[in-house]
């Protein structure tokens, strides 16, 4: 099967490198040719994978593996499908305490974690009595390090009796809130420093549970017993106000392939663990399981990702001096498989969580022994990777252009495996399958034009006048100043000279 070659749509250099679709690998590669810049299309098996980090910028097939390299990072997989389930290995993060020492269990209100544009926000939120302002972060590291935004924000900070809800609707992040006089406000923001009050009420005197953003473009917000939507945050219309449902607190909602669900909850005093379905967006409302596979709890973290619906930790009794610590899934509703029986290592409730750049995120909430002591939150305080997903490094040193790189193999030899040389404009490396080591040799070409050659032992690359430079025979992070190539020319000589 011969490697095909396609025309580039656009190339590289002006296309925003913010912009996830950049990331999409698929069993191709980008070359600059004679006649302009190339997709390279490679025979075989076909692997997408979404970085969600950049400018696609090069990849390599060797020893059954294939070194990527996105955004200014490199990482490898296997070109089989790896044995791996989401959820089942949970990176713990860094503590980041927040919004300070000293808030108890009353006063405290766990964060929200929300997604937006490649950047993960976390919203503190301080209660009533609290001493510290319930500041606005973001991380554009996927959870690493963290950037205060805003320290005074607009909305009140006097009464916040319910734990607000956050969800992103298009290019807007919105949460809503207790106004401090027990009716709700929808505030949006597009880049986490900016927020504006889109709604000052939804339903009168009453504060949402859940709020979620739905495949037909709204927000829902969901009550007691009562659905809403709206298209932006700012108008809200009445779906139903008899879903059928026991009224109750503290449960959860998904929105999976164009149906709405909510299960679990508190109602009256009594935990739930059924499941309830909509396929109209939230008009009827039908019961598809009375008793799921998981205990009965309320105020757990739930999400969707993977085309699955997420249930994890929460509370089993009204005190909340019970929590468990474990972790569903579903493709249903229906059918529940238990992932982890201690994915957040502590039992909690009201645990703050997100679904980010193919990672599934949460913060620590509420612990159950005992609930009254001080609280400490965490930015991220774990993530799951996808299935499949691959571990990136940067560079270094730090690669800030998105530029395409040139990549050849080093055959096998003895008992040393297949390399890797893989080359920008301005640096090199060489690659064993493990490490990922710079050249620095200062005979190395201060700049390169695209391109690069393995031959019998020796790695050519070549500047911008022409010249082609050789590495020392066998070892590629070697370089001599005198091995290199130029081409000269002479006039002819004049006839019968």
């Amino acid at each position: 099967m011969e490697t095909k070659r396609f025309p580039l749509s656009a190339t590289l250099a002006p296309r925003n490198n913010l912009v996830t679709k950049d990331g999409l690998l698929r069993n191709a590669y980008h070359e600059t040719t004679p006649i302009g810049d190339m997709i390279i299309k490679r025979p075989g098996l076909l692997t997408t994978w979404n970085a969600g980090l950049g400018c696609a910028e090069g990849a390599i097939s060797y020893n059954g593996k294939a070194l990527v390299v996105v955004g200014g990072q490199w990482g490898t997989t296997t070109q089989a499908p790896p044995v791996y389930s989401p959820g089942t290995s949970w990176t713990v993060y860094a503590e980041q305490t927040h919004p300070g020492p000293g808030l108890t269990g009353a006063q405290a209100r766990t964060p929200l974690l929300g997604s937006l544009g490649g950047n993960l926000y976390y919203v503190g939120l301080a209660g009533s009595g609290a001493t510290n302002p319930p500041n606005v972060y973001k991380s554009s590291d996927n959870g690493t390090s963290w950037t205060t935004l805003i320290t005074s924000p607009p909305w009140t900070t006097a009464s916040l009796t319910n734990f607000p809800t956050i969800a992103t609707l298009g290019s807007t992040l919105f949460i809503a809130l207790n106004d401090g006089g027990g009716d709700t406000e929808v505030w949006g923001t597009p880049d986490g420093s900016t927020w504006t009050l889109r709604a000052s009420s939804i339903f009168p005197g009453f504060l949402p549970i859940a709020l979620v953003a739905h495949n037909d473009g709204k927000l829902y917000a969901f009550f007691n017993t009562a659905v809403y939507s709206s298209p932006d945050g700012a108008t809200w219309s009445l779906v139903t106000a008899a879903p059928g449902w026991t009224g109750r607190i503290g449960f959860g909602v998904w929105s999976l392939s164009g149906a709405l669900y909510v299960g679990g909850g508190n109602a009256s005093g009594v935990e739930k663990a059924d499941v309830w379905r909509s396929t109209d967006n939230g008009v009827n409302w039908s019961q598809i399981v009375v008793t799921a596979a998981f205990s009965a709890r309320d105020s757990f973290a739930y999400w969707t990702y993977n085309s699955k619906l997420w249930l994890g930790a929460g509370k089993t009794n009204v005190a909340g001096t019970a929590c468990e610590s474990d972790l569903w899934s579903s493709t249903d509703g229906i059918t529940w498989t238990s992932i982890n029986v201690s994915f957040a290592g502590l039992a909690f409730s009201r645990m703050c969580f997100c679904n980010h750049n193919g990672t599934m995120y949460v913060g620590n909430g509420f612990n159950s022994t005992p609930r009254t002591v001080d609280v400490s939150f965490f930015a991220a305080g774990a993530s799951s990777p996808a299935a499949g997903t691959i571990v990136m490094t940067p560079f270094a040193p730090v690669v800030t252009t998105c530029e395409p790189f040139s990549f050849t193999l080093i055959p096998a030899s003895g008992s040393v495996p297949v390399k890797v040389f893989l080359k920008t404009s301005l640096y090199a490396w060489v690659y064993d399958g493990t490490t990922m080591t710079q050249v620095t040799d200062p005979d190395y070409p201060a700049s390169t034009v695209p391109g690069v050659v393995y031959l019998d032992g020796t790695i050519y690359v070549m500047n911008s006048q022409g010249v082609i430079f050789g590495s020392d025979l066998n070892n590629p992070t070697s370089w001599s100043a005198l091995n290199f190539i130029s081409a000269n020319s002479e006039a002819d000589a004049a006839p019968g000279s």
